[in-house]
């Protein structure tokens, strides 16, 4: 399938990083999904009142300009398979015992769903405030400061675009190791930011990794490592509640003013408190522990 951007529509139309087809799976009994601040402000809405950011994927100028276009149709797929993609993991779980493999009648029919999965993954990823604000960091330490907040934005938008289409059209789909992690009795949460280390110059993906919580009961694991066997290319497993902790610790760290529940409302951690976008340090990162101890393990 091609990209194929267009013309704007609406200058101010609203762009969801967090695709309608997703968040709804976060809903409460009444249909609502709540919202934390870093000052502790509880929101409450409708799942499609969060998670967007206004012409976030429109390359737009001071005026108008027939130059202009939006990449939001870049998108699509993925979020019309996100439905898709959320109902596939919860036959997943049915389908397999923890801890076997994600097995399918035939490899095309594996390969098209670690496909999907991937696809969704990734313009979760690219489509994140967290990256837009690791973009917005290398324009700066390549220019300089820049003083037109406006000027910044679409130099990030346009390198938004220019990323996921180049990242599109290579061979990242359905490629590395997965991880499905199932948890019932503690749920995870959703943020602005998420643990993920996908480079703003992605030419190689060796050494990517991330971990992105899909539903209350489910997150998802992407590793891409010379230390692991392709085979098997994911497993399921039912994750302890002290490892949903590490990473809701870390999904508050990576996001910056946004974090998103279901019933279970977390602890804010200073992480969080302090309203920027952060990363775990290399030398104490637990959560790159984890996965390997579980790529390691036998199925």
């Amino acid at each position: 399938m091609a990209l194929t951007q267009t013309r704007v529509k609406k200058r101010n139309e609203k762009h969801h990083w967090w695709p309608k087809t997703l968040s709804k799976h976060w809903s409460n009994s009444d249909g609502k999904v709540n919202g934390l601040r870093p000052t502790g402000e509880q929101i409450t809405q409708k799942p499609t009142n969060f998670g967007f950011i206004k012409g976030a994927h429109n390359l737009l100028f001071e005026k108008k300009s027939d130059w202009e276009f939006s990449f939001e149709r870049f998108f699509d797929e993925a979020d019309n398979k996100m439905n898709g993609f959320v109902a596939d993991l919860k036959e997943f779980r049915i389908f397999n015992e923890f801890g076997r493999v994600y097995s399918y009648a035939t490899q095309d029919e594996l390969d098209k769903n670690l496909e999907v999965m991937s696809k969704c993954m990734l313009s979760l990823i690219i489509r994140s405030p967290e990256y837009r604000n690791n973009l917005g960091n290398m324009i700066t330490g390549i220019r300089g400061s820049i003083s037109s907040k406006k000027e910044l934005e679409i130099l990030i938008s346009h390198n938004q675009g220019l990323i996921y289409k180049r990242v599109y059209s290579s061979h990242i789909f359905g490629r590395g190791n997965f991880i499905i992690m199932f948890s019932d009795e503690n749920e995870f949460i959703f943020g602005d930011g998420f643990y993920n280390n996908f480079p703003v110059c992605p030419t190689q993906f060796l050494n990517f990794e991330t971990v992105i919580p899909i539903t209350p009961n489910i997150a998802v694991a992407w590793v891409f490592s010379n230390r692991f066997r392709t085979k098997p290319r994911a497993k399921a497993i039912s994750i302890e509640p002290d490892d949903v902790l590490l990473i809701n610790e870390a999904t508050q760290i990576y996001s910056k003013d946004f974090l998103f529940f279901r019933y279970q409302k977390p602890f804010l951690f200073e992480f969080f408190t302090k309203n920027q976008h952060l990363e775990i340090s290399p030398t104490t990162n637990y959560l790159h522990k984890l996965l390997l101890n579980e790529l390691d393990s036998k199925i």
